[in-house]
């Protein structure tokens, strides 16, 4: 009864709605087999092509278009490629390939990309466990903790351990604990400096993967350079007035611009007379 009273308020057009309807479960529905989802792609592909080719005749509009799966190792049957009669010999003319290369250049391209985002994830991932939990292993299997463990672990600064760890105001809570960072890298964005590249800071996560490691090598540093942290109680008044530096920077490396070591203050004041 229903679905009579739907084709009589809508005489002209029911059919396509109940398509366009079908279609839209076809969207959003997960795929159970590789059947099913071949027969989702070739039944797609009918449908762009007799789309394409009614609005090339009806209203000249001319398309060149090309669709492949992207997973891997399930969906190399899956490509297509389609030309309207004013877009005929594109790809050979343009792209110097035929139907089945220019396929196979798509697909390429999208495994590709495919990886390069796997392999982001991955690194985004070996970032999180550096800055997030700050641990790492050693190659035998033991513990190395990075400076906010060190904060929380050999100086008592609870707030180092926290879920979000203070990067933007680390010379203040520095200074208000009365104590000094020693020879942070000079290639290293510095806690509270903002990254000039990035239109929208994001503090910490603005540090490379290659900076993250540098740290880690400096707090493993048993040299004069390695990475540390005094408690400076007698020099508190010193530091919360940014007459003495909160953060000393180690020694500039032998391609750096400056002489001497860069150095940030409570105020955040910045010279490079270390």
């Amino acid at each position: 009864r229903c679905y009579e009273l739907f084709k009589i308020q809508y005489p002209d057009t029911w059919q396509g709605i109940f398509l366009k309807f079908e279609e839209s479960t076809q969207y959003t529905e997960a795929r159970r087999t590789f059947g099913q989802w071949q027969q989702m792609f070739n039944r797609l592909t009918k449908w762009f092509t007799q789309s394409f080719a009614a609005l090339s005749k009806a209203h000249g509009i001319e398309v060149a278009f090309i669709m492949a799966g992207s997973i891997v190792n399930q969906d190399a049957s899956l490509g297509y490629a389609y030309t309207t009669p004013g877009a005929e010999n594109f790809f050979v003319e343009h792209c110097h390939a035929d139907t089945d290369t220019i396929i196979g250049h798509l697909k390429a391209h999208i495994y590709n990309w495919s990886s390069l985002a796997c392999m982001a994830e991955m690194l985004d991932k070996g970032k999180s466990d550096i800055k997030g939990k700050a641990v790492e292993q050693n190659d035998a299997g033991h513990e190395q903790t990075t400076f906010p463990h060190k904060l929380s672990e050999s100086h008592g600064q609870t707030w180092a351990s926290g879920k979000l760890f203070p990067w933007k105001q680390l010379p203040q809570k520095l200074g208000q604990n009365a104590l000094v960072c020693i020879n942070w890298p000079d290639a290293v964005l510095f806690p509270g400096q903002e990254c000039s590249s990035r239109s929208k800071p994001k503090g910490i996560s603005d540090l490379t993967i290659s900076e993250c490691t540098q740290i880690v090598a400096a707090i493993r540093d048993t040299g004069p350079h390695r990475l540390h942290f005094k408690s400076a109680p007698n020099s508190k008044l010193d530091i919360l007035t940014s007459k003495i530096p909160v953060i000393h920077g180690a020694p500039p490396l032998h391609d750096s611009k400056s002489l001497k070591a860069k150095r940030v203050f409570y105020d955040g004041k910045i010279d490079h007379e270390g």
